[in-house]
């Protein structure tokens, strides 16, 4: 072989002659990443949501506490965000549910940018009772936190 087919200087082979013709515009390689990324984005929510559920059911039969008016576990309820937007509120229901509501979006906006998860119970009192020993959310966020966990290995 001589010295055009190894490459030499100033010499053309084959391989550099043969060019790469676009078959997409940079707009639309551009539009297929957004896609991904926004399907992406929502597989995070729609977990997020399910962990939500989770840490909700959890929340609300594992509270060790007795709920004489139901008004604390039915303030127990979740808001998920993508991005500063609301994607889903759900569990808040009865008495409390209007108070919980209120504290997980006004806790949410906390997180302008990503994914975010708020679980809350939303009574006053509910921080009274968790510290006198009883589980109201406790329980419900070392599920939520092992959920999260597994879903960012699934990720890597």
């Amino acid at each position: 072989m001589g010295a055009a087919g190894r490459g030499a200087p100033g010499a053309y082979n084959a391989l550099m002659v043969m060019g790469v013709r676009r078959r997409y515009t940079e707009a639309e390689v551009a539009h297929a990443l957004a896609e991904a990324v926004e399907a992406q984005k929502g597989a995070v929510a729609r977990w997020l949501c399910y962990v939500g559920e989770a840490a909700v059911a959890e929340a609300r039969e594992g509270g060790s506490y007795t709920d004489r008016t139901g008004n604390l576990r039915s303030s127990v309820g979740y808001v998920v965000s993508m991005d500063g937007r609301t994607v889903q509120t759900a569990g808040f229901g009865g008495a409390g549910g209007a108070a919980g509501r209120e504290l997980a979006l006004r806790l949410v906006r906390e997180y302008p940018e990503g994914a975010a998860l708020v679980v809350t119970a939303g009574m006053a009192y509910a921080a009274y009772v968790s510290a006198r020993g009883y589980n109201v959310l406790e329980s419900a966020e070392l599920l939520a936190r092992r959920m999260v966990r597994e879903l960012a290995a699934k990720l890597r």
